[in-house]
């Protein structure tokens, strides 16, 4: 939302864009296709233990599955550090995983099944693998 908000009031703003309604109804419509604001949350994943934000805001609702968090994390992860890691995500005290028990190797677990709130946060522990390591040396 934050930059929505950046988008709505600095680069549509009266003074510096334009003075009509319907380019920033636009712009609105644009991110809430096929949502309702009772039907999508969000939450923000850290990085375990240091408290650093990787994923500001990730929006779901009932049908948003474990694996599409998994991708996220693991883009953000992939792009910052440019190594093999392996991504494991924690909501309170239980490991978020996929049906087939694996960290992600399906994407059939429902977020919903987890009883993520809105606003929570999920931690995310970051794990070099042996290949990554061995490239650092």
């Amino acid at each position: 939302m934050q930059c929505l908000d950046l988008v709505l009031g600095e680069w549509l703003s009266n003074e510096t864009a334009t003075t009509l309604v319907e380019p920033k109804q636009d712009v609105v419509s644009f991110c809430c296709v096929g949502t309702t604001a009772t039907d999508v949350s969000c939450l923000r994943v850290e990085v375990f233990g240091s408290g650093v934000v990787l994923v500001p805001s990730f929006a779901f609702n009932c049908n948003t599955t474990a694996g599409l968090l998994f991708n996220c994390v693991e883009n953000v992860v992939s792009a910052a550090d440019n190594a093999e890691s392996i991504v494991r995500l924690f909501y309170q005290k239980h490991e978020l995983f996929d049906d087939q028990g694996g960290a992600h190797s399906d994407d059939s677990k429902l977020m919903s099944g987890y009883n993520i709130c809105d606003g929570a946060v999920v931690f995310a522990v970051v794990v070099a693998t042996q290949k990554a390591l061995d490239r650092r040396t």
